[in-house]
C-alpha cells in the first residue's frame, strides 16, 4: 500500500485497525521475552497503540516510528501527554511520558530514512539493532502468530 493510503484513513478517522486495549498476547508473553529491565523496545509504524503505554509504564523507554502525525499527535493526547517535539530533516520527533515517536510523513515507513540508525540485524529473522555505539543490545520485533505465541505482532 502507498503511504498516501495510511495517511488518509488517519485523517478520515478510518483506524478500525486500531486496538482500544493493549494486545492480549503481548500482556501474556512479555515476562516469557526475558527483556532486560529498562530495555529499550522498537516499535515500527507503531499506530497510536496503546501497547507502547503500557512498556514505558513498566519501565521501558519505547521508541516508535509511524507515518501519520495524526496518529502522534492522537498517542499523545489520549495518554494526557506534552510531548516535547524536534524536527529534522526527514521527520519530527515526539517525546514525553517515556515514549518517544518518530514521525516522517515524507518518507515511506520502509525507508532508512524514516528508521534511522535502525536496520535489519542478521542475528535472526524477526531482529533489529541499533548500529550506534550506545546502543548495546538487539531488540526484537514481535509478531502475533498462532504458531508462535510467545512471539507477538
Amino acid at each position: 500500500m502507498e503511504p498516501e493510503f495510511w495517511l488518509a484513513r488517519w485523517e478520515a478517522g478510518q483506524t478500525g485497525f486500531h486496538r482500544e486495549e493493549v494486545n492480549p498476547l503481548l500482556v501474556a508473553h512479555w515476562d516469557a521475552l526475558g527483556v532486560p529491565e529498562g530495555g529499550t523496545v522498537f516499535v515500527p509504524l507503531c499506530g497510536k497503540s496503546r501497547d507502547m503505554a503500557w512498556l514505558a509504564g513498566r519501565g521501558h523507554p519505547v521508541v516508535g516510528v509511524e507515518l501519520s502525525p495524526v496518529a502522534v499527535r492522537d498517542f499523545f493526547a489520549e495518554h494526557g501527554l506534552e510531548p516535547a517535539v524536534r524536527r529534522g530533516r526527514a521527520h519530527e520527533r515526539h517525546a514525553a511520558g517515556g515514549v518517544t515517536r518518530c514521525c516522517s510523513a515524507t518518507t515511506s515507513p520502509s525507508s532508512p530514512a524514516t528508521w534511522g540508525p535502525w536496520r535489519r540485524s542478521t542475528t535472526g529473522p524477526r531482529s533489529w539493532r541499533c548500529p550506534r555505539p550506545c546502543a548495546r543490545a538487539t531488540w526484537r520485533i514481535w509478531r502475533a502468530s498462532p504458531r508462535t505465541p510467545a512471539s507477538c505482532w
